[in-house]
């Protein structure tokens, strides 16, 4: 089974099964990432574009991921960088 939650396991056959999307984490995740390679750090607004959500949704999340240790909070204004 795949770590990040991308593949599912049948109950009845055991069959892997890949899913089509990746978890919302994952793509709040990769969004951070990405933003941090442009501009040096992700702002909610960029994040929330990139996985269309809303802004406090994109928020909630980023605080969720915060407090897990994934990611962490750049400067005055705001920014996200991935803690990897």
């Amino acid at each position: 089974m795949d770590p990040d939650n991308s593949q599912i396991q049948c109950p009845n056959c055991g069959h892997v099964v890949e899913l089509p999307y990746k978890p919302i984490e994952k793509q709040i995740l990769d969004a951070v990432r990405s933003g941090e390679r442009h501009m040096g750090k992700a702002t909610t607004m960029q994040v929330a574009v990139q996985v269309f959500l809303s802004d406090d949704q994109t928020y909630r999340y980023l605080h969720k991921l915060e407090r897990e240790g994934k990611v962490r909070r750049v400067g005055r204004k705001g920014g996200w960088r991935s803690a990897a």
